[in-house]
């Protein structure tokens, strides 16, 4: 789903950047729709190689749909993931 928001990416150094994102949607009441999507995260990245490199940071993911009403369905549900990440980067 597209989302609005920002992302800032700052060089530290050579090789090691820091990276913050906030990514947000919400509709209301469309099409029997009511709720939203978020992202946040906060990561370090450390390039070792040209094309790799590690990053750590906290990750957050949080979709919220407050109501959903088609026919006779209704349904309401909260899925949230927060916490602390590590990951491989490749870019080519």
């Amino acid at each position: 789903m597209p989302q609005i928001g920002l992302q800032l990416d700052w060089a530290l150094a050579k090789r090691l950047e820091l990276l913050l994102y906030v990514r947000q949607i919400f509709v209301n009441d469309i099409a029997g729709i009511d709720g939203g999507i978020g992202e946040t995260a906060v990561r370090l990245q450390w390039w070792y190689v040209r094309h790799a490199g590690l990053s750590v940071g906290f990750d957050r993911e949080i979709i919220d749909l407050k109501s959903y009403e088609s026919g006779d369905t209704r349904a309401q549900f909260r899925y949230e993931v927060t916490g602390f990440a590590l990951y491989f980067n490749f870019a080519f």
